[in-house]
């Protein structure tokens, strides 16, 4: 209603003033924008990720029946996630939006695995017995794996903002359905398809022996190279900072960020801090020392950097009050008395037109009263830390009377460092509950601990690079370590699972990782490919909290991905001493 209006109204102002450019901007449109920006990304970003994991499919797994039945479960998963968020009554918004689209990719790489299996296996049995052995040896990785990512999405609980708590429950209800799709809808395409054995794909079991024979050969040297990658990236790390704005969540395609940009490059700042005093007990905001306190702060505020402008009702008792003795700058200043005060800005009311008060600068109880401060701000830090400074400034210069910043821009200027620290939290138990399901599933505690280095070090690169190449992070970045924490192990589950069964059927450590090699390392390598550029397909949002979510998990699981096949290798042959 509100847009139909305020279209109306710049078509009324162009038809009567043409020439001229009529730019609207506000939090309300910011919000409108969200609103958006989520059916954007449902409606291009979605679709574009299914087609692109298809077509991957149809590169890697040359068998079109597999890839259809894959389809079908992606698609049973993703409608399911509408479904759910639906029956909660949980409203799309752009933090949730991508929702459906990890749900997609997610449950691809289970298809996968399952896939690969059934066409090695069509190398020595029938159609149903490779589908039976298929289903029998990913049984086990696979509930796993979608346990531990949906642990992760659901650590997303730990969030402050709603969305991500939101997003991170969809995403947990969708995987455990398309978990039950790939074990029930799958094996029947399978039985159906007339797909040939390995030797038909692209990645061949020759290549994943001279990959294994890599990992096995230079071992020191990966396991030096990404001890160096980390502490490097720590560095890194130690340089990112928070940033987050409503306005620079969008970028140019949205007009909500054309005409905010227009209107702060010509006009006036959009940011702004908002400071509401209360008036000492027993007494109203028309008290002399109560307004000469405010009045120093307006002072003081208005001549930092950045500041554009101060409101703030001094100003107006300070003008009338002038204004009733002859505009004598003398008189510019605070009355002496409470009563003159009061009686100043009643003036000041009964002057204003008809349907305007002073209810946006004073309450009704006349005991608090705000003051609003607008910022040309090219950071978030810079609200901040005004915000802080200002605080620190009423504490040493008017203890008596103080006062918290808030509103829209503080609130976004503040919610990643408040987030991020949350979800340490939330990374806590996430990678306790994973860890013991990691131990539980590997029967052996040394193996779940060994499995700890390969899935917490890709975060810690990702981050480190990110720091060092863009630096700033916003809410949607501050939530990827929690959440790919569940996705990356996933493949370190299928790989050391197939260690160990080798181990205890009395193979020595190098020809177990040459046989883990054989049979997961295409799948770990296709799964891997198909992650990353589901992701970076939500990289391409124009809401940045998707483009920095789409982007650093990318970035994280390209990482894993070479983590589990080379270090993780190395790791293995360092720390289990049995001799070849």
């Amino acid at each position: 209603e509100l847009l139909a209006y305020l279209d109306e109204m710049r078509a009324d102002w162009a038809e009567r003033y043409p020439g001229f450019e009529v730019h609207v901007t506000g939090d309300v449109i910011g919000g409108l924008t969200l609103a958006q920006a989520a059916r954007d990304d449902i409606m291009t970003l979605v679709p574009v990720a299914f087609v692109l994991v298809l077509g991957l499919f149809l590169y890697f797994l040359r068998s079109p029946v597999a890839v259809m039945a894959s389809a079908v479960v992606v698609l049973s998963g993703t409608l399911a996630t509408f479904g759910f968020a639906g029956f909660l009554g949980i409203e799309l918004t752009a933090g949730t939006a991508i929702s459906p689209m990890a749900v997609m990719v997610l449950t691809a790489a289970s298809c996968i695995h399952i896939i690969l299996s059934w066409i090695r296996e069509l190398d020595h049995l029938d159609g149903p017995g490779a589908v039976r052995h298929a289903l029998a040896g990913n049984l086990a990785p696979v509930l796993v794996t979608t346990l531990t990512t949906a642990i992760g999405f659901l650590g997303l609980n730990f969030a402050e903002a709603p969305p991500l708590q939101d997003m991170g429950n969809i995403v947990g209800f969708g995987l455990l359905i398309g978990m039950l799709a790939t074990f029930t809808i799958l094996p029947l395409g399978l039985r159906m398809s007339r797909a040939r054995g390995g030797d038909s794909l692209p990645l061949t079991v020759g290549m994943m022996r001279r990959l294994a024979e890599l990992a096995i050969r230079y071992r020191r040297g990966w396991l030096a190279g990404f001890a160096a990658l980390v502490v490097l990236s720590i560095f890194g790390i130690f340089r990112i900072g928070y940033d987050d704005s409503l306005v620079r969540y969008f970028d140019q395609r949205y007009e909500f960020r054309r005409e905010s940009d227009e209107i702060r490059a010509h006009l006036t700042g959009l940011s702004n801090l908002q400071f509401s005093f209360t008036a000492p007990e027993g007494g109203s905001v028309f008290e002399p020392d109560f307004l000469r306190d405010i009045d120093r702060f307006t002072a003081w505020i208005e001549a930092q950097d950045n500041v554009v402008g101060v409101t703030s009702m001094t100003q107006i008792v300070k003008r009338m009050n002038m204004s009733m003795n002859g505009d004598d700058p003398v008189f510019a200043r605070i009355a002496d008395s409470r009563e003159a005060n009061a009686q100043l800005m009643m003036f000041y009311e009964l002057s204003l037109p008809v349907g305007l008060d002073l209810n946006t600068m004073i309450d009704v109880d006349r005991l608090h009263t705000r003051v609003v401060v607008l910022l040309r701000s090219d950071h978030s830090h810079q609200i901040r830390d005004l915000g802080d400074r200002a605080q620190a400034w009423m504490a040493a210069n008017t203890p008596s009377t103080t006062a918290r910043p808030a509103g829209i821009s503080y609130g976004f200027s503040t919610v990643s460092e408040r987030n991020n620290s949350q979800m340490l939290a939330g990374l806590l138990v996430v990678l306790v509950l994973v860890s013991m399901i990691m131990m539980a599933t590997l029967r052996s505690l040394k193996m779940g601990l060994i499995s700890l280095a390969p899935n917490l070090m890709p975060a810690i690169i990702a981050f480190g690079i990110w720091g060092m190449t863009f630096r700033d992070v916003n809410l949607g970045s501050t939530v990827v370590t929690t959440m790919t924490f569940g996705i990356v192990v996933d493949d370190t589950v299928h790989f050391l699972m197939h260690y160990l069964d080798g181990r205890r059927r009395g193979l020595a450590p190098r020809p177990a990782l040459h046989d883990t090699f054989r049979v997961v390392g295409s799948a770990i390598i296709v799964t891997s490919i198909c992650l990353a550029v589901g992701f970076l397909t939500m990289a391409t949002s124009g809401f940045a909290i998707n483009q920095h979510l789409g982007a650093l998990t990318a970035i994280v699981i390209v990482f894993a991905l070479l983590a589990d096949l080379l270090f993780l290798p190395a790791l293995l042959l360092t720390l289990d001493r049995t001799k070849d």
